[in-house]
């Protein structure tokens, strides 16, 4: 080989050992495309009101920082799941501009670490909310996000048990003498002979068949006429007209509240007792004392208790 060619070639082969030598020495780590990639985020919910909802939110990494945001159904049935965190994402961005914030200041300031237990307030009564939790680092969500759904309730439970202190027959009619554990709620009671309960406890839970016994007597009438016709405050004797043989019955009552001024709902456990008109004497009492008692329309159902309700316009 001549011996200019040989320097040549010995100089661009020191070259590129020099640069091999020097990438060594200097390589750095590839940065993973999303940041806590396999961090596990565990929600689970602990209680609810009408209003708020409680959760305890448990992280695989406790030094990994991650968001914990919700919104209402109407927007996570619009969003693909796939972009729910950019778009979450996105709608934190404007409002750290309509508070004149830095972006990864007022990410950084609602971030979390570790365990926590995080209680929403402010919420609305009767909403499907979706509660999404990712990990960020800096503004760049990880790839992997924990939903939970939730919803509150229409209103607040009420502690109320409603009992029958006397069953009686007055001029035919049967008179329940009842008596709430609470006096300052409205609430609502309906009777059935025993074999259509237990026939309907077959498709239907106990507040099922109150709840459609309801509606059916409360169809067509307006909140105020449901008040003033339907529901009872207080102790009160409640009248039923019922056909003699009937054999066996159930009396079904529970609070009712109203929901949105229009519509009233389950507030309370439904209480329940049992009579049979055929083995109670009847007693004589003078027109008034029924016509006090009837003033509530009450309403005894001995048919068939529908599985399949009917869409109407």
């Amino acid at each position: 080989m001549p011996m200019k060619l040989l320097r040549v070639f010995s100089l661009l082969l020191g070259m590129v050992l020099g640069f091999a030598a020097c990438s060594d020495d200097k390589e750095a780590p590839l940065l993973p495309l999303y940041p806590y990639e396999n961090v596990e985020l565990t929600i689970t919910e602990e209680g609810f009101t009408s209003t708020s909802c409680s959760f305890d939110i448990k992280s695989s990494d406790e030094q990994a920082p991650y968001l914990c945001l919700y919104v209402k159904q109407d927007i996570f049935t619009e969003i693909p799941k796939e972009k729910l965190a950019d778009f979450l994402m996105n709608d934190l961005k404007k409002q750290a501009q309509d508070k004149g914030v830095d972006f990864e200041s007022f990410v950084a300031s609602a971030t979390l670490k570790g365990s926590q237990k995080l209680e929403l307030k402010n919420l609305a009564p009767g909403n499907v909310y979706e509660l999404v939790a990712f990990a960020v680092s800096g503004v760049k969500p990880a790839k992997k996000s924990t939903y939970h759904f939730f919803q509150t309730r229409y209103v607040d439970p009420v502690d109320c048990t409603i009992e029958a202190l006397s069953v009686t027959k007055e001029n035919g009619n049967i008179v329940l003498d009842m008596k709430p554990s609470v006096d300052n709620e409205y609430w609502y009671i309906a009777a059935m002979s025993k074999p259509s309960y237990e026939n309907a406890l077959n498709s239907f839970s106990k507040e099922d068949i109150f709840m459609t016994l309801f509606g059916q007597q409360a169809n067509g009438m307006t909140l105020e006429e449901i008040t003033e016709k339907l529901l009872i405050k207080g102790p009160r004797k409640i009248g039923f007209r019922i056909s003699a043989g009937i054999g066996d019955c159930v009396w079904m009552a529970a609070v009712l509240k109203p929901f949105e001024e229009t519509n009233l709902v389950l507030a309370s456990q439904v209480s329940t007792g049992e009579f049979n008109p055929d083995k109670l004497p009847d007693s004589s009492k003078s027109a008034h004392f029924y016509e006090h008692v009837a003033s509530k329309i009450t309403r005894f159902c001995n048919g068939y208790l529908p599985v399949v309700g009917i869409a109407r316009p």
